[in-house]
Parts: structure tokens; C-alpha cells; sequence
């Protein structure tokens, strides 16, 4: 918007979250009402999705003179009440009020674009309605169980109904890797992480999988990996909002899941045979949700054994038993005997 009138300083940069609170923000500091000024739009700005790809609005003002608006002005005297307010109009070139100033990455619930919805992230391959969700998933998937007894697991009240599982591409999207780069680059910088990110050229899928690498990289993985999946989650969230699409990416870093996984399948095996040749069940040690899912899937096609998760939260362990089912499990921690055979009922799940 511009208003005529004669000019009686240079333009004064502003900006704010939206050009109404640049505006606002000018008006206050100069201490003008609208028809005092002549603003042009400089950038509209755009928001951002968790404090993330958001861009200010910024503004250019000029106060006009007198004969435009009916009060005087004198542009070589300071604001009044504005202590913060810089000595000169060169100065303003480079100033913000405090009031512009924000710590917050984000406020607030995240905001749906115009014709865009909110879609969950690609559901896990594994059908099984007990299996663990896929690592880093903004939501786990709705299947049916392999085999065995019938178990079941409590209704949350008002729980809706899972979305239809959507098949994954057969090939990389270039759009989410190339957001889902911005993204880590941006979390990575937050955190003051020097590393550089890669892509690997084997994908499980059509999945992606960053693999991060640096000095610093030992600071995503975590106690149990969960920093890392953290990460994942985060990445994967931003990037499905971002796009109005399903989208999946994996993150690793220096092969950190990779090794574990291989690991995990081979403790997994070894505690097997043991169960097989004693015929007691074996208990390992707790660990994360997706790590128990590597479990079930190293023994998902062993006969002999069958394998379940037990206990709450972050204490989750799974439990293998001798018998057939094509499920099975192990833990890098290492497998404990368990004080007496447990039965498989009660309501357990793999989770």
C-alpha cells in the first residue's frame, strides 16, 4: 500500500511473522498512525512448518511529511519512548525492535496449507497386527497377525480408525529427498552437529536412507538409538505435512543401524537354538520398539520358536518361546533365562 505524500527520511526496514505485525511494529516504533507512512510490501513472508522453512514479512515505511498526515514529525529528532530506537537513520538499515526478537521455533499446533491434509507416513511392510511399527514412522501400521493363538490387545477408547496402508514407490522421490536434505540440514545445524549427509545408493524399497557422518554424529544416536529415531520421526512428520503426501525416509548414522541390526539377528538366532535345545522360553534385555521389530523379523520364518514383546514402555522386551508360530527374537544385551515358562496369552503383543 503507498500513500502520497512528501518523503522526510529513507526507508526504514521492518518485519514480523505476517505484514499486519511488521506494519504494527512500525507504526509502534515510529509512533505514526497508517496514514502517516507509505509502506511497501518488500516480502509477504510465508510460514513454516515446527519453526522450520518460515520466512519473515518485511516492510519498507517512510514517514511523510506533515502536510500528508496533519501532524508534524522531525526526522532528526529520536522517537519518543523507544530507548532502543538507533541514533541515526543510517543505522536503521540494520535494526529490529526487541519485540521482533523470537526464541520460539514453533507455537502452537501445526497449520494445514489451503488444499493440503495431514497424510501419516507409509504403514510397515511386516503384515502383522503385533509387529513393531516401522522405525521412525509418524504412525504405526494396521495389519494382521502371522499365525498362533488368538491374543488381543485393549481398545483405546475413542480410537479412530487407522488410514488405508499405502504402497510404498518402487523408486526414490526426488521431492521428498530433496526436502527431507533441507530438513536434516536444518535440525543438524540447530544442534550445532558439524557432519555431512549422504544418500546411500541401496534402498530397501524405494526407500531413501540418509546416512550422516561427522565428528559429531555420535551425538543423534542416543541411549538406545532413540535420539536418532527421534530424528527420523521429526524428518518424516515435517516432510508428509510439507509435501500433502505420504512420505518415508531413513536415517542412519555411519551404519549405526545397519551393524545393530546385524547384531540384533544374530543374537536373535543364537538365543533360538538355545530355547530349541532346553525347551524354556529365553527373555532379553529391554529394548527400543523398532529394535524388537528387527527381533521378530530375523525369526519370522523359524519354525521353531515363537516370539513376543512384554512389560511397559520404555522396559518392552521380547520374550522368545519353543514351539511354532514363525516368530522369534534376540537382543545385542543379551538373553536371559526367565524364572518359568511364561503362557501366551494374557493379551501380550509384539510392540
Amino acid at each position: 500500500m503507498k500513500i502520497r505524500g512528501k518523503s522526510l527520511m529513507e526507508p526504514r526496514r521492518f518485519s514480523g511473522k505476517t505484514v499486519e505485525e511488521a506494519t504494527d511494529n512500525a507504526l509502534e516504533t515510529l509512533d505514526a498512525n497508517l496514514e502517516d507512512v507509505e509502506i511497501v510490501v518488500v516480502n509477504p513472508g510465508r510460514s513454516g512448518i515446527l519453526g522450520f522453512g518460515g520466512e519473515p514479512a518485511e516492510i519498507d515505511v517512510v514517514l511523510l511529511d506533515a502536510g500528508a498526515s496533519g501532524r508534524s514529525f522531525d526526522s532528526s529528532s529520536e522517537p519518543d519512548d523507544d530507548d532502543d530506537a538507533p541514533d541515526s537513520d543510517d543505522d536503521y538499515e540494520h535494526y529490529e525492535p526487541e519485540s521482533l526478537e523470537s526464541d520460539d521455533g514453533y507455537e502452537g499446533e501445526l497449520e494445514d496449507e489451503p488444499g493440503r491434509s495431514v497424510v501419516s507416513a507409509p504403514m510397515a511392510d511386516v503384515k502383522d497386527e503385533d509387529s513393531e511399527p516401522e522405525e521412525g514412522q509418524p504412525q504405526p501400521p494396521s495389519t494382521t497377525r502371522r499365525g498362533g493363538g488368538q491374543r488381543h490387545r485393549p481398545e483405546s477408547a475413542g480410537r479412530s480408525e487407522r488410514p488405508e496402508r499405502r504402497e510404498r514407490p518402487s523408486e526414490p522421490d526426488p521431492e521428498v529427498i530433496e526436502f527431507a536434505s533441507e530438513v536434516i540440514d536444518y535440525f543438524l545445524a540447530s544442534m550445532s552437529v558439524v557432519a555431512d549427509t549422504y544418500i546411500r545408493e541401496e534402498t530397501d524399497d524405494g526407500v531413501p536412507v540418509f546416512d550422516i557422518e561427522g565428528e559429531d554424529s555420535g551425538l543423534l544416536i542416543g541411549r538406545r538409538g532413540e535420539t536418532l529415531q527421534s530424528l527420523q520421526y521429526l524428518v518424516n512428520l515435517i516432510v508428509t505435512h510439507q509435501l500433502g503426501r505420504s512420505a518415508y525416509v531413513q536415517i542412519d548414522v555411519e551404519g549405526y543401524k545397519q551393524r545393530r541390526r546385524e547384531t540384533l539377528a544374530g543374537v536373535a538366532q543364537r538365543t533360538a537354538e538355545r530355547v530349541v535345545d532346553t525347551g524354556e522360553s529365553a527373555e532379553l534385555e529391554p529394548m527400543s520398539a523398532y529394535e524388537r521389530r528387527w527381533v521378530h523379523m530375523a525369526l519370522a520364518n523359524n519354525s521353531e520358536v515363537t516370539t513376543e514383546s512384554s512389560g511397559e514402555g520404555s522396559d518392552r522386551f521380547v520374550v522368545i518361546y519353543p514351539g511354532g508360530g514363525g516368530n522369534g527374537g534376540g537382543n545385542s544385551g543379551g538373553a536371559r533365562r526367565s524364572r518359568g515358562r511364561r503362557g501366551r496369552g494374557g493379551g501380550r503383543g509384539r510392540g
